[in-house]
């Protein structure tokens, strides 16, 4: 009996060693696990909304992100971060262990989409950018930028509002790995309506009581202006032109018109049959000619008073202003050096 329990103890001495063992070699697999390392380039996926660890280690599987998927959830499970992980876009890489992957999608570290619109940029030139930085296709972009619920919603009315043009506010913009056309656009509304200044009491002239007269009289500014300081002084010259009944005659206007750009206009092209065509019509075009920056939108609510009412450009950028049309064929002749 003494001998039965002595081989019975040794027995069970042997199991638990082994039993040991072997859960020690499981934990050390495990540990390895942990920090396996794979090799391929990075990707993108969408952790859903509602997925547990379970749904989001399957994913990381499939997708050659990690190894095993029970690695993963044993991990988020033992850490606390099961209950942490959060919905959105990852950019995730087989080079990652798994306690980086985990706590990348636990702090929400999920990936944008950048953008920058430049000043003076058309709505043409902004669809183009968008589908060239892959934010939207262009063809979507001009159709959110041409939604008459959307336009109504902003406040625009009128069959002359045909687009949004004007007021896609140039800037760099942050946006959802998933944004559409729509949300792009709303984005840029909503950046715009941030950036107005408060209209004077009083308009500088009648065109000037709507924001949308300062928002085009802002686009041409935004055209011609290369010099900040005379942003306010070149839309006080519009508006001294505006108020003595005279055309503005402002050479981006006329480019709007165009069907393509043109490095310098000839006298032919002053002849374009548009609204646009301030050459040949009074007052402000219907609308603006692209979309002006803060600094713009400042200069045409609360343009400088001046009896200017021509200017020309200096190779430097700069302008040269005159009272006179003498003074200002002058002017053109002293700048071409004639």
């Amino acid at each position: 009996m003494t001998r039965l329990l002595r081989y019975g103890g040794a027995g069970l001495l042997v199991i638990a060693v082994g039993t040991a063992a072997v859960l020690l070699w499981r934990e050390h697999l495990y540990r390895q696990a942990l920090e396996a390392r794979g090799s391929g380039a990075a990707r993108v996926v969408e952790v859903q909304k509602g997925w547990g660890s379970g749904a989001i280690a399957g994913l990381l599987a499939r997708e050659g992100l990690i190894r095993e998927a029970s690695v993963f959830r044993r991990y988020v499970r033992e850490t606390g971060l099961a209950s942490q992980l959060k919905a959105g876009y990852y950019e995730l890489s087989p080079s990652m262990s798994i306690p980086e992957v985990a706590a990348k999608i636990a702090r929400g570290e999920v990936i944008h989409k950048r953008i920058t619109i430049p000043e003076g940029f058309t709505l043409e030139q902004i669809a183009q950018r968008a589908e060239r930085e892959k934010i939207c296709a262009a063809q979507d972009f001009r159709r959110a930028a041409s939604d008459r619920a959307r336009i109504k919603r902003f406040g625009l009315a009128g069959a002359e509002a045909r687009n949004l043009e004007g007021f896609l506010f140039p800037d760099t913009y942050t946006l959802p790995y998933d944004v559409t056309a729509e949300g792009f656009v709303d984005a840029m509304l909503e950046r715009f309506k941030a950036a107005l200044p408060e209209l004077p009491k009083e308009a500088a002239c009648p065109a000037l009581r709507t924001w949308k007269g300062v928002v085009t009289l802002a686009s041409l500014v935004e055209a011609e202006a290369k010099a900040d300081e005379e942003r306010a002084l070149i839309a006080g010259v519009y508006v001294a032109r505006l108020k003595r009944g005279m055309k503005l005659e402002c050479d981006a206007t006329v480019q709007y018109a165009l069907p393509e750009r043109k490095a310098r206009l000839l006298f032919a092209d002053l002849e374009i049959d548009s609204p646009y065509n301030t050459y040949k019509h009074k007052g402000l075009p219907p609308g603006p000619i692209c979309s002006p920056g803060e600094k713009s939108l400042r200069a045409a609510a609360r343009p400088e008073k001046t009896d200017y009412l021509y200017y020309v450009a200096r190779p430097d950028g700069r302008h040269v202003f005159s009272r006179t049309f003498a003074e200002h064929q002058a002017a053109i002749k002293r700048i071409r050096g004639q």
